[in-house]
């Protein structure tokens, strides 16, 4: 890591722990809204942000906008406006006309005189809504909310937050999301597989300006060894027999735990199993890994057309409460790997926004909350996370468990038994992997 230009650190979250920022709680109310909140007219947030209008049109065929430059037409009588209002507003005069809409906006501009429209020409239009409040400034409403919350109010988690429609509201838009397996003999993935690789390629082409020639179907097809194979029918029962012996001799798993399920998902797996997953949201795709002990984000893809959405900021919300939730079935599941921080590409800052989250020293292997690495990482790109004096345990021989002929093995079993020479090879391999790994992990060894 020392010789490279960008180091790059592993980085996961705490998903147990995680608690959203102001900022992320905007991004999953924004998606709510839009979920929910039909388009209202020129006025609307979504004038500069551009939507898909066959998608929207789908949806929302009951719901018509007023054409541009038009009012709803209603009419206001002068006993509205007798007295003072609610909201403290000036009274009209008595022989004041009532004001009437048609629907047209007025011919004439009205004037207004404000400090910060000198020398200016008011915006011709028939001004505030007189049945409405008075209109404040988002900042002082907000802290006036702020200021009313009580003290000691339970903070809302992230469950709260994640809504896809506000209560007793009607959806506009209807969020779908699939966990589909990758695995070309799977029926979903068979289905689902030529609308992924369209948003792929559509995503690749606006957002990384790849070239057509680079969007293969192959880039698309992150997938696992198929089951339904001859070759993996053919050899099921032996590798079968192999895991079983390896998990009894090795963890130390009982004969009960070695079934052909647990071989498939791996022991202890939440209901879908461990692997590669493409979770599918319909206006964009994250592919995932499921396994023992975190929830790995592989990569990420969407409909450039709903980047006003943030879809990379809900997406890995979404994905941390998919870890919260499979935590309460699979309690070794606690952690969101996002995987490498590289602190001078602003491009992957944004994965410590997520709190808490760590990364990993490179030279003592622990993992290190990255508050105190980010002071670090801003006077040089490699240095050593951990404060302490800590060293790694370093691997050696005695910890390396190889496949030979089918068969997992201590090393030193196998080199009586091979007579092998590769002392000084597998010592090195030791050593990288560290003894932990060492000893779950197989090392592959040929006549």
């Amino acid at each position: 890591m020392k010789k490279l230009c960008c180091p790059m650190y592993t980085i996961k979250c705490d998903a147990v722990a995680f608690q959203p920022s102001k900022s992320q709680k905007k991004v999953l109310k924004k998606m709510t809204k839009f979920l929910t909140i039909p388009k209202t007219g020129p006025s609307s947030s979504h004038d500069k942000e551009t939507v898909p209008s066959e998608s929207l049109n789908s949806t929302m065929g009951h719901f018509v906008e007023p054409s541009p430059g038009k009012l709803p037409s209603f009419t206001l009588s002068k006993s509205h406006f007798a007295g003072k209002n609610h909201s403290g507003e000036k009274q009209l005069p008595k022989d004041s006309p009532s004001p009437s809409f048609s629907g047209e906006r007025t011919s004439n501009p009205v004037e207004v005189k404000t400090g910060s429209t000198k020398g200016k020409t008011p915006t011709p239009g028939v001004g505030p809504d007189p049945t409405k409040p008075p209109c404040e400034k988002a900042k002082i409403s907000e802290l006036e909310s702020i200021l009313k919350t009580p003290k000691g109010s339970v903070t809302k988690s992230l469950e709260d937050l994640i809504m896809d429609r506000l209560p007793n509201q009607l959806p506009v838009h209807d969020l779908q999301i699939k966990l589909v397996l990758s695995d070309p003999s799977d029926v979903e993935f068979q289905q689902s597989f030529p609308k992924t690789a369209e948003l792929f390629f559509k995503y690749q082409r606006v957002i990384h300006k790849d070239p057509p020639e680079k969007c293969t179907q192959k880039r698309v097809k992150l997938v696992r060894v198929s089951m339904e194979s001859k070759e993996f029918q053919a050899t099921f029962q032996q590798t079968h027999e192999l895991f079983a012996k390896y998990q009894i001799a090795i963890h130390h798993d009982s004969i009960a735990d070695c079934t052909e399920r647990e071989h498939y998902t791996g022991p202890g797996s939440p209901p879908m199993g461990f692997g590669s997953f493409h979770q599918q949201y319909f206006i964009d795709v994250g592919v995932i890994d499921i396994l023992p002990r975190c929830v790995s984000s592989v990569y990420f893809f969407y409909d450039p057309d709903f980047s006003f959405l943030s879809p990379g900021v809900y997406s890995a919300l979404r994905e941390l409460h998919f870890t919260r939730s499979l935590q309460k079935t699979t309690p070794s599941i606690k952690s969101y790997y996002m995987g490498f921080y590289i602190h001078s590409c602003p491009k992957m800052k944004y994965k410590g926004r997520y709190n808490p989250s760590y990364l990993v020293c490179p030279e003592s292997y622990e993992w290190i909350p990255i508050e105190q690495c980010i002071p670090k990482l801003d006077c040089s790109g490699y240095a050593r996370l951990d404060d302490s004096n800590r060293e790694p345990p370093k691997g050696s021989i005695e910890n390396v468990v190889v496949l030979f002929n089918y068969e997992a093995m201590r090393y030193r079993i196998y080199q009586l038994i091979s007579r092998a020479r590769d002392s000084e090879e597998v010592q090195e391999y030791a050593e990288l992997v560290g003894p932990v790994v060492a000893s779950r992990m197989l090392l592959y060894r040929s006549d």
